[in-house]
């Protein structure tokens, strides 16, 4: 993961914790952070939100609106875009409403951030339902990542 996506994670994080947004990272940038190995970097960070009552959505409507992004569509799901320190987060709605069925997709992992002296527990999904939900939208380059990675781990050690 890039230094910009590091430390937009870590500002979207403390974020989230101050407003009590229940989230988790998805996509390029969880398999990523699980140490999926490739030769290309996530541009951008998505994330799950979950239990989003209304003080939730309107903090994610404020955010997607004072952005002013052309917003994306993943696996049907209502998401909200917007920047943070200039990288694009896409934020989707997740509809699970127990506590089990979200953990189940979820581990923590422990971070440090250098620059602000701290750490943080950042919830990410697991490489099961995240290479899923990437596979789920069929997207060419999607399917080039996957195929990236698959060169990645198959390459003979140097």
């Amino acid at each position: 993961m890039l230094t910009e996506q590091k430390d937009a994670l870590f500002r979207l994080n403390t974020f989230c914790n101050k407003n009590k947004i229940e989230y988790a990272v998805t996509g390029t940038c969880a398999l990523s952070l699980l140490g999926v190995p490739s030769n290309s970097y996530p541009r951008d960070l998505d994330i799950k939100i979950y239990h989003a009552d209304e003080r939730i959505l309107n903090k994610l409507k404020e955010l997607d609106f004072l952005c002013n992004l052309t917003p994306a569509t993943y696996e049907g799901s209502t998401t909200y875009t917007f920047t943070v320190n200039g990288v694009k987060v896409n934020a989707l709605l997740d509809d699970k409403s127990s506590y089990e069925d979200m953990d189940r997709e979820l581990i923590r992992i422990d971070l440090i951030d250098n620059t602000a002296k701290c750490r943080h527990l950042i919830n990410v999904q697991t490489m099961q339902y995240a290479w899923a939900a990437k596979m789920k939208l069929g997207r060419a380059k999607d399917a080039a990542y996957a195929m990236e990675v698959i060169n990645c781990l198959t390459l003979p050690m140097v």
